[in-house]
């Protein structure tokens, strides 16, 4: 008897997996949500690059009072899980030596270079060496779907429009630099990306001025177009209805009654960026920072409304 009950047994447990399944894939499901319910979700690397932001990561009651109270950042990891958790396996990085400790072989020299071309070196070696989806969690606020919507049977991705290229360029505008994905790792564009950033880094301090890393968005955009790296504009929410680069100012002010028609995000993105590196920089906007997890969530900024506040 126990012959035949288990055998019924194991066949009735396929027959409800394999309808859960077509459940999920009924309802408009992807790839990366059927790998979810398999257990084997691609990772989301959420990376910040200060090492000041990167204090106490763990820990973010600690928190020394001439520090940054880093409450945004908070308030940035909170939505990504929400918006990401289902689809990606979260794997936050706090500071330079947590992003070397992920790349194989990485050059230690890299942990000198200038904030915007660490980014950029960050994200292209990440997603060559590791694959997944790479964010600059200092830069980007996650407002939904989930990035897997936009994903399906793509091997390779950039997104948006460089905020300090036209909308509009004979050639193509480069991408913005927040966001980088692979769908595993040794991804051909991915790669000659990070040989073309790894080459900068080798050769010192000299070749990391600004203008250098200016000039090498457009190298890096073209390495990836003759790869197969395809750019998702839609998924960025960087550019305003009018098609203008959305600025800081945009995101720090107040929700307005009625609502500026500016702030409303176009159909299809998924999360909005902006320049972290500008927003710790800039002595106008050094409230936004100290500001608490509380403060931010009680607050009526355009920025905590994209974060569902």
């Amino acid at each position: 008897m126990d012959s035949i009950v288990f055998p019924c047994v194991v066949l009735t447990a396929a027959i409800a997996i394999g309808l859960a399944l077509h459940r999920r894939m009924d309802s408009g499901s992807t790839t990366e949500s059927l790998r979810g319910f398999l257990g084997t979700k691609p990772t989301l690397y959420w990376f910040c690059d200060s090492e000041k932001n990167a204090r106490q990561w763990n820990d973010f009651t600690a928190r020394n009072s001439d520090d940054l109270n880093r409450g945004y950042l908070e308030v940035a990891l909170e939505a990504l899980r929400a918006t990401q958790g289902s689809d990606f396996t979260i794997k936050p990085l706090g500071g330079r030596d947590a992003i070397l400790a992920e790349i194989p072989d990485a050059d230690p020299q890299a942990k000198q270079l200038p904030p915007a071309l660490f980014r950029m070196w960050a994200v292209a070696n990440l997603c060559a060496k590791r694959g997944g989806l790479v964010m600059d969690g200092n830069s980007t606020l996650c407002v939904g779907p989930a990035f897997s919507s936009v994903l399906v049977g793509v091997d390779a991705a950039t997104f948006g429009v460089d905020p300090d290229e036209p909308l509009g360029s004979a050639i193509g505008p480069a991408p913005a630099p927040y966001v980088g994905y692979a769908k595993a790792a040794g991804h051909p564009g991915w790669k000659a990306t990070a040989a073309i950033l790894n080459s900068v880094v080798a050769a010192g301090p000299t070749s990391w001025s600004a203008a250098v890393a200016r000039r090498i968005s457009s190298q890096l955009h073209e390495a990836q177009q003759a790869t197969g790296v395809v750019c998702i504009r839609s998924a960025d929410g960087g550019r305003l209805p009018n098609g203008q680069a959305r600025q800081l100012e945009d995101l720090l002010g107040r929700v307005a009654s009625p609502p500026d028609p500016n702030t409303a995000l176009l159909p299809g993105v998924v999360y909005v960026p902006y320049d972290g590196d500008a927003l710790i920089r800039r002595y106008e906007f050094a409230w936004f920072p100290r500001l608490s997890k509380q403060q931010i969530q009680e607050s009526d900024l355009v920025w905590a409304s994209y974060a569902g506040l």
